[in-house]
């Protein structure tokens, strides 16, 4: 009997050692499971973290990239912006320079003669009005009509006289004499000019004291006096 007792508690103590390796097997299957449940979302978690991570750094890398090529475009467009306002300034001022040369360097413009404005066989009729003068008049032994003799003595005009005919009615300039310094012929000979000066403009083909030439303006007759010019007259050729 106590041996039977003794057998019953062995078998009781060794029931319950079983169920306790049998109960703990589980347990254990479980948290194993559990853990590796954590660790693979935890790997998860990182994984995600680190392409987030990842996309984030690339969209700013190319958010920079962006901006630097923005950046440059913009400097370079700057540049040439101010590039092309240089050259224009500089043609600008070339074509400035150039015109203030041409200005400078132009030939001075021909004073207007005084032939231009009273010509042999033309009208006085405008001249004589915008210069102060004096006019005679007497009957003509050239034409049928009358001889008038216009004579400017005052200080702005030099002192000459200019001689015309009138004709039925029609007044024509046909003698220009000179008597005084400061109206030259087409030559540049004047009262006051040297015999040479003369020579010069006429040659040498003077009679003593008198020389002549036909040119445009007609036929101008220089008178000399002690080698210089006294007098110039100038009528039709």
């Amino acid at each position: 009997m106590k041996k039977m007792q003794i057998s019953a508690a062995v078998l009781s103590l060794l029931c319950a050692a079983a169920l306790t390796a049998c109960g703990s097997d589980p347990i254990t299957a479980d948290s194993t499971a559990e853990t590796t449940a954590v660790a693979e979302t935890t790997a998860e978690t990182e994984a995600e973290t680190t392409a987030a991570e990842s996309a984030t750094t690339a969209a700013t890398t190319t958010a920079d990239a962006e901006s630097e090529t923005t950046t440059s475009a913009e400097d370079e467009t700057t540049a040439t912006a101010e590039e092309t306002t240089t050259a224009a300034e500089e043609q600008t001022t070339a074509a400035t320079e150039a015109q203030t040369e041409a200005q400078t360097t132009e030939a001075p413009k021909a004073e207007k003669s005084f032939f231009d404005e009273v010509k042999i066989g033309g009208s006085i009729a405008e001249y004589s009005a915008a210069h102060q003068n004096e006019m005679r008049e007497s009957d003509s032994c050239l034409v049928n009509g009358k001889d008038r003799t216009y004579s400017f003595p005052n200080a702005v005009d030099p002192d000459y006289e200019i001689r015309t005919v009138v004709e039925n009615g029609n007044e024509r300039i046909v003698e220009i004499d000179l008597k005084h310094e400061g109206i030259a012929t087409r030559e540049g000979i004047q009262v006051g000019s040297t015999r040479e000066e003369v020579t010069n403009a006429y040659g040498n083909e003077a009679m003593v004291d008198y020389f002549t030439k036909t040119n445009a303006d007609g036929k101008v007759e220089v008178f000399v006096e002690h080698g210089i010019v006294i007098e110039i007259v100038v009528t039709a050729s």
